[in-house]
């Protein structure tokens, strides 16, 4: 089970609406000074989305990491408190799981993540336990549930390279929306296999976490 729900603290959503489809799951992506803090939005059948993933589980962004799954009472929005979401990816080859065997995979991913839910963000860092890792390893657990078999690994790749790749890509819209005092509105794009032309996965980025 996670280690933490966050009850106590500010309510996620914020900022407009955004309109996810029921039974259904979405990376999130939002910018950092380096890289993007991944995470994991299902939902559910009625439409009732929580959020999922490794996070600080204090006040303290460098402290302790755990799994940490959280409710989102006014549905997806386009900013996490006052932070923008970048973009909402929905993974088509998601087959809907009940929320218990979610969080099941969820905090069983990394080796030791109840032991290590006590490192700091820094020593998981040098562990290679980051939100993007995490998000990928779950990909692949929940994909091996389906019809990818063998191949949830490699496919659980590709997605991560799709989602690091236009986020990069829409990180630099909303540098430019910020820059000139423009609103950025958050995408929702589903992880597809896109046309040779698309610059956003011919860029070459370095990887960071």
């Amino acid at each position: 089970m996670p280690t933490s729900t966050l009850t106590d603290k500010v309510p996620f959503s914020a900022g407009l609406p955004v309109h996810l489809e029921p039974d259904s799951l979405y990376i999130s992506t939002i910018p950092l000074t380096q890289g993007f803090h991944w995470a994991l939005i299902h939902v559910d059948c009625h439409g009732s989305a929580t959020r999922h993933h490794w996070a600080a589980t204090t006040n303290d962004p460098h402290g302790p990491e755990g799994y940490v799954c959280q409710p989102m009472p006014n549905g997806p929005r386009m900013k996490a408190g006052q932070q923008p979401i970048l973009a909402y990816f929905k993974i088509p080859e998601y087959v809907p799981v009940d929320i218990p065997l979610l969080q099941d995979v969820c905090d069983g991913v990394f080796p030791g993540a109840a032991t290590r839910a006590s490192y700091s963000a820094l020593q998981n860092r040098a562990a290679n336990m980051s939100p993007r890792t995490w998000c990928t390893s779950v990909l692949a657990r929940l994909l091996a549930l389906s019809v990818q078999g063998p191949g949830a690994a490699q496919r659980a790749a590709e997605i991560e390279a799709f989602v690091d790749a236009h986020s990069c890509s829409l990180g630099d819209a909303y540098a430019r929306a910020f820059l000139f005092r423009q609103n950025y509105s958050t995408v929702v794009l589903p992880v597809t296999l896109c046309a040779s032309a698309c610059t956003a996965c011919h860029r070459s980025r370095p990887r960071v976490s």
